[in-house]
């Protein structure tokens, strides 16, 4: 292993530089999915926030920004990590599309249930004001109008 004292050259063998760089890279795979997982816990609390932002965030901008960050990991990574970051991704971007449709499938019938339930209150409220109409035109009819004479009959003889 390399020393820390700066007057000696420090060289590594093939099988130290392997153990490096495979620390490296384990470490850069964790803090990607670290970061992958913040971004997805980030993007679970903006839909459960507000759904009206997650209807306005597509699939193919959650995908883009995904695979923005996937690319900045995948030049630093070897083939093998880039295969697993490349699965990673796509679970998180099915997880993210299917419970965005639920979300957003919930909160329109939950709206149209209110509508529906605003449209029955009103209607309620227009037959409750007018369910003694025909009371009322009656008894105006007999105040304004006054009742026919009787009908005389006519004598035969």
């Amino acid at each position: 292993m390399p020393t820390d004292d700066d007057d000696m050259p420090a060289y590594l063998t093939r099988r130290e530089l392997e153990e490096v760089l495979d620390q490296k890279l384990d470490q850069k795979f964790a803090e990607f999915r670290s970061e992958l997982n913040q971004d997805r816990a980030e993007l679970r609390r903006e839909i459960a926030d507000d759904t009206h932002a997650a209807i306005r965030v597509s699939s193919e901008e959650t995908r883009r920004l995904i695979a923005d960050d996937t690319h900045a990991a995948i030049r630093v990574s070897s083939e093998e990590t880039r295969r697993l970051i490349a699965d990673d991704t796509q679970a998180a971007i099915r997880v993210s599309s299917e419970e965005t449709r639920r979300l957003i499938a919930d909160d329109t019938q939950a709206a149209i249930r209110v509508i529906s339930e605003e449209n029955r209150a009103w209607f309620r409220a227009i037959d409750d004001q007018y369910k003694d109409l025909p009371g009322r035109v009656r008894k105006l009819e007999e105040a304004v109008f006054p009742p026919p004479p009787p009908a005389r009959r006519k004598k035969s003889g």
